[in-house]
């Protein structure tokens, strides 16, 4: 039953993910990103990284998703004619972005293999301590990618919710 349920987490989460990327309308995506947040948070609850579920759903589901929905909702219909997704050839900008996340998966892929899970870490304090120390230590370089998602899923908001173009 255990299994069943991972399963189901793990599928709702790449089926989510593809529909969120895959979709031509922006709201559909917003909601396919609060599920595959969601079934994320569930896998973390399964990985016994209670915090860290808990810490994902408040700040990607209770945060960023709630602000992309109401900067969306609140914006002007003719801004965005513009967000949505349309099919035309690749350009340079999208080319080097691929490459930029590529040799970050890389980078990322090589740390991980470097300090993987296999490192031991021994600390002594409470958990949230321990968390801590982890988080600003071992867990330095994904720590600082969130936080760069962060940054990014508010400056698109930004750009969604402005009304005149020219600012």
């Amino acid at each position: 039953m255990i299994n069943l349920i991972f399963y189901f987490f793990a599928f709702l989460a790449i089926a989510a993910a593809l529909y969120a990327v895959s979709t031509k309308q922006i709201i559909r995506s917003v909601f396919a990103m609060f599920a595959c947040f969601f079934a994320i948070s569930g896998l973390l609850v399964f990985a016994q990284s209670d915090f860290i579920a808990i810490a994902h759903l408040m700040i990607y589901v209770g945060g960023i998703l709630v602000v992309m929905v109401f900067g969306i909702m609140l914006s002007q219909k003719a801004s965005l004619s513009n967000v949505v997704l349309q099919k035309k050839s690749i350009s340079l900008h999208q080319y080097l972005a691929l490459l930029a996340c590529v040799a970050l998966f890389v980078i990322l892929m090589y740390f991980f293999y470097l300090y993987g899970p296999n490192t031991p870490i021994h600390y002594v304090g409470s958990d949230i301590e321990i968390i801590g120390i982890a988080l600003l230590t071992k867990y330095l370089l994904p720590f600082e990618l969130v936080s760069l998602l962060l940054l990014a899923a508010f400056i698109f908001t930004a750009m969604v919710t402005r009304k005149n173009k020219n600012l």
